[in-house]
C-alpha cells in the first residue's frame, strides 16, 4: 500500500490546497492558542505562506489570531539543518507546539526533506502532531506511514498517481484521530470526521467525481504492474540522469545531492544565461514546457519534472532539445552532445 495499512485514506474531490488543508483543523485548540510548527524549504518559506492562508481562510482565524502562529523557520539547503526543528521541539518544555506541518518534496525548489529525521524529533515532542504535504512524493518516493508513526499524510491525484487534478488523499493516524475528538476550529466541508463515517459505507458525504474514480482505478493498476519498489526505483533513476546532464551542461544544480526530489529538479543557470529565456525557447521551439521558479526565485531558476507519467525517452528528449536552446543563446559552457551522452550513459548503466 502507498499509503499505509493502518490507517484508511480518505478520497475527495479537491481543489490545490485542499488535501492540506483538512489538518489544519485537527489539533484540539482554540485558534488563539493554536502554535504549529511550520517548516520552510531550502529558505523559500512558501508552504509556510500557504499554511498562514489555510490558517486564515481555512480554519476560522481571523488575521490577529494566525499572526500569533508560533513559527520557527528550519532551512533545509544542506542536509542536517533540520536541527532547528529539533531546537524547537526540545526548548517547547511547556508542550505549546501542537503540530509540525511539513512539505515532504518541495516542488518549487526541487528539495526532498529529511521526513524521517524531522519525524523523530517531533515523536520525541511526545506531544505535536506530524502533518505531511506529500502531494509530489506520494508514489515517487517511500513513505512508510504505518513504520514511521506519521499522524497525517495529504497527497493529489495530478503528480505520481498520474490523472488529471480533481482528487485529493488524506491519511490519518490514530494520534490525529484523538485529536479531532477535542478539536475547536470550525469545519463542515472539510470535516474528516464526514468522511471518515461515509467511508465505512463505501461512499462520501458529498458527491465525488466519479470519472476520476476510474482514472484513479487505472493508474494503481498501472503502478501494481511495474510494482512499488521498481516505480520509486524508476523516479530515482530518472532524477539522477537529469541531474547528471544537467551538470554536464555546466548549468549549477539547486538542491544538493543528498537532498534532490525524485520529483523535479530545479536549475539555477549562470547570470549570464537567462532563465525565462531559455523556457520561453523550449516551449516555443519544441513543446516542451519547463516550470518557472517562484517567490523570489522566479524568472532565476527552471524546473525539470520526471515525476509519474515520464520515462527515460521524455528526459533525453527534454536534455536535447535543452541542449539546442543553450547552444542558440550562444551559451558555450559545455561540450556539444554532453549533457545527452551523460543521461545515455547512466540510462545504459541501470
Amino acid at each position: 500500500p502507498i499509503q499505509g495499512d493502518m490507517v484508511h485514506p480518505y478520497l475527495r474531490r479537491r481543489s490545490g490546497l485542499e488535501p492540506v488543508e483538512f489538518p489544519s483543523h485537527m489539533p484540539p485548540h482554540d485558534p488563539d492558542e493554536l502554535r504549529t510548527l511550520l517548516g520552510e524549504t531550502y529558505g523559500v518559506p512558501l508552504f509556510q505562506e500557504q499554511a498562514m492562508k489555510l490558517a486564515i481562510v481555512a480554519s476560522g482565524f481571523t488575521p490577529s489570531q494566525a499572526n500569533k502562529l508560533h513559527r520557527a523557520m528550519a532551512t533545509f539547503r544542506h542536509v542536517g539543518g533540520m536541527e532547528n526543528f529539533r531546537e524547537k521541539l526540545e526548548a517547547d518544555t511547556d508542550k505549546q507546539i501542537k503540530a509540525v506541518i511539513i512539505t515532504h518534496s518541495e516542488t518549487s525548489t526541487g528539495v526532498l526533506n529529511d521526513l524521517e529525521t524531522i519525524n523523530r524529533h517531533v515523536k520525541a515532542h511526545g506531544e505535536a502532531l506530524i502533518m505531511v504535504d506529500a502531494v509530489t512524493s506520494l508514489g515517487a518516493a517511500n513513505v512508510p506511514m504505518d513504520a514511521w508513526g506519521i499522524d497525517v499524510i495529504a497527497s493529489g491525484s495530478q503528480k505520481a498517481y498520474m490523472i488529471p487534478p480533481g482528487l485529493g488523499f488524506v491519511a490519518v493516524g490514530p494520534k490525529a484521530w484523538e485529536a479531532y475528538k477535542t478539536a475547536k476550529l470550525p469545519r463542515y466541508y472539510l470535516d474528516l470526521g464526514k468522511y471518515r463515517k461515509d467511508a465505512a459505507k463505501n461512499t462520501t458525504p458529498f458527491t465525488p467525481p466519479v470519472n476520476m474514480f476510474f482514472a484513479l482505478q487505472v493508474t494503481l493498476q498501472m503502478m501494481k504492474a511495474e510494482g512499488l519498489e521498481n516505480v520509486f526505483a524508476r523516479h530515482k533513476r530518472l532524477m539522477t540522469t537529469t541531474r547528471a546532464a544537467v551538470q554536464a551542461l555546466g548549468l549549477p544544480l539547486f538542491a544538493a545531492d543528498g537532498c534532490a526530489s525524485p520529483a523535479i529538479t530545479s536549475v539555477m543557470p549562470p547570470a549570464e544565461v537567462d532563465a525565462q529565456k531559455i523556457r520561453t525557447l523550449m516551449k516555443k521551439r519544441f513543446d516542451i514546457a519547463l516550470a518557472d521558479g517562484q517567490d523570489h526565485l522566479k524568472g532565476k531558476i527552471f524546473r525539470i519534472g520526471h515525476l509519474g507519467f515520464v520515462c527515460d525517452r521524455d528526459i533525453l528528449a527534454a536534455i536535447s532539445a535543452l541542449e539546442v536552446v543553450l547552444r542558440e543563446m550562444g551559451y558555450e559552457g559545455f561540450t556539444p552532445g554532453a549533457g545527452v551522452a551523460a543521461a545515455a550513459k547512466l540510462l545504459a548503466e541501470s
